[in-house]
């Protein structure tokens, strides 16, 4: 038998389902929120070498794991043993089906694929594309679909309502977030999106605070940058996980592209250290 090298994810690209930079935290969100049952994609497993297949099913996303075994030389999912990687893509056109973790029948029908994104702009903007091949079994699902094509999902970023502590006046204020692979931004109201009071670089951050000490029945973590601690309180222990979680994955990922020097912004940190107008309050 021929020696197989793994799969790369140069070779992985080539599979319009395949997520690179999605970990587990975002493909919940990702096809939980936005996604059908029996949405499906590929991404990257936390063990080296392995990879994953999430899909959606009724009523939570199921991830399946797709680990490369030395003895056959292929990669096992499921039941079967792939070789090469059209046997693999080859297989979900027959819209597979496995067990999950409550013993139903998951079945991989439609694949959820990725979009191209800038990561210099604002918000990366992922829209939601559907196989236009596959064909839907019940008028609803084709009328989920029909409507899905125009859905645009922004799973490189997160927005809403944080409570933040000031940085010279202590008091806590309500303030909209705005966080995506390049910065973390928040602004008065989520109705004002002109100018933010803040916008702060990612790759400049030195560490995530998971918990800190609560205040007002708030649960609190912490953005640490070189100057500055900014401290933020959200109103449960699940919505303070959930931002903690995707802000740890943002400057990861803010770090891993940020080999370009950075552009000069209208509002760059160092001068809103010292201009901010809210400065004194925040």
């Amino acid at each position: 038998m021929d020696s197989q090298p793994p799969w790369n994810t140069q070779q992985l690209m080539s599979i319009p389902w395949f997520h690179p930079w999605v970990d587990r935290h975002c493909c919940n969100v990702l096809l939980q929120d936005n996604g059908v049952p029996g949405c499906y994609l590929l991404r990257e497993s936390s063990r080296r070498g392995d990879y994953v297949v999430s899909v959606r099913s009724q009523f939570s996303v199921q991830h399946f794991e797709v680990a490369f075994r030395e003895d056959s030389q292929s990669y096992h999912f499921g039941r079967k043993n792939f070789r090469t990687l059209e046997e693999f893509t080859e297989h979900f056109k027959l819209r597979p089906a496995l067990k999950s973790t409550s013993g139903s029948l998951v079945v991989f029908q439609t694949p959820y694929n990725r979009v191209e994104s800038d990561c210099s702009t604002t918000f990366g903007e992922i829209v939601k594309h559907m196989e236009d091949g596959a064909r839907a079994e019940s008028k609803d699902l084709n009328s989920i679909r029909k409507d899905a094509t125009i859905h645009k999902l922004s799973y490189e970023s997160r927005e809403g309502v944080l409570k933040k502590r000031g940085h010279v006046v202590k008091n806590i204020k309500e303030r909209w977030f705005v966080v995506n692979t390049t910065t973390i931004a928040y602004y008065k109201s989520c109705r004002q999106h002109h100018e933010p009071i803040r916008s702060l670089q990612l790759h400049k951050c030195v560490g995530v605070i998971p918990e800190t000490d609560t205040d007002e029945d708030l649960y609190g973590f912490g953005i640490q940058f070189p100057k500055r601690t900014y401290f933020l309180y959200c109103n449960t222990r699940k919505d303070r996980a959930a931002w903690v979680d995707f802000i740890t994955w943002a400057v990861k990922k803010s770090k891993c592209i940020s080999s370009k020097p950075p552009k000069k912004e209208a509002m760059p940190e160092d001068s809103n250290e010292t201009d901010d107008s809210e400065n004194s309050m925040e």
